[in-house]
């Protein structure tokens, strides 16, 4: 039976690739780019430098209102390959996959994005929210004031705001999976970005444990390894088998090894 999934950050490998498991299986997807990444300035904010995309699930990202808006991908140190991958999976799947652009500081962007797949494709059966960003900022002591504001607004308050909505949306129906995947395979990231992985994994927790017996599917995805379509591939074969989606757990990917199943 087809499915809908929201998938946020298709603009990343993993959000690309788990796209892609999907609408292979002839499932729609409705999709989110982050307006707060986009038109950074050349070497990061702040001066800091970009963290290499070849092996994250993430963007490598920026914070809103830095820099050059008019900014090439190229120039903004973003991998060319994705661009052109995700332009060449929109033009090929044109019913089956919906792309729109989310400012994650806005209470009424994430409402918006919701309701807009809903309307789209009148439901939406699971909810897959991507974290850990690979932010590449400066130390903590170079880091700006409005950086650290614009920071939690993007990647604390965002992803709060998106997550009430689902919630308040499956609750009122019954039903609904709402899977939180968090990526940490990279080393010694700033005091800053650790802050924002740390938040994810304390959102994550505590849903697990608050709506995991509500009549929902609450479910966790973590990866310390860059596998990155294997992994895709994991989550959405676990999602897929009925028989392994117990609400509740945490589940641990490494390639070769399947934690949590």
């Amino acid at each position: 039976m087809s499915r809908v999934a929201f998938i946020s950050d298709i603009d990343t490998p993993l959000g690309l690739e788990l796209a892609r498991c999907y609408i292979r299986d002839e499932n729609r997807v409705f999709a989110t780019t982050s307006a707060s990444l986009t038109g950074g300035p050349k070497g990061g904010p702040d001066g800091g430098t970009r963290k290499p995309a070849e092996k994250r699930s993430q963007k490598t990202a920026e914070i809103p209102g830095e820099g050059d808006s008019e900014s090439t991908p190229a120039e903004r140190g973003e991998e060319p390959w994705l661009e052109e991958e995700l332009r060449a999976l929109r033009e090929g799947a044109v019913e089956a996959l919906a792309v729109e652009e989310w400012n994650r500081s806005s209470p009424i962007s994430a409402k918006s994005m919701f309701l807009k797949a809903l309307n789209r494709f009148d439901t939406v059966d699971e909810v897959l929210l991507l974290g850990d960003p690979h932010l590449a900022l400066p130390p903590l002591d170079e880091v700006s004031y409005e950086m650290i504001e614009r920071t939690v607004d993007c990647w604390v308050k965002g992803n709060l705001f998106l997550l009430k909505n689902v919630l308040s949306r499956y609750l009122k129906t019954g039903a609904g999976t709402l899977a939180l995947v968090n990526t940490r395979f990279h080393e010694e990231p700033s005091p800053l970005e650790e802050a924002i992985q740390r938040s994810f994994m304390g959102i994550t927790r505590s849903l697990l444990t608050a709506y995991g017996d509500r009549g929902i599917n609450v479910v966790a995805f973590e990866s310390t390894d860059d596998h990155v379509m294997d992994f895709a591939g994991y989550i959405y074969k676990s999602l897929t088998d009925r028989s392994s989606r117990s609400s509740g757990r945490w589940l641990r990917y490494k390639k070769g090894l399947f934690g949590g199943l």
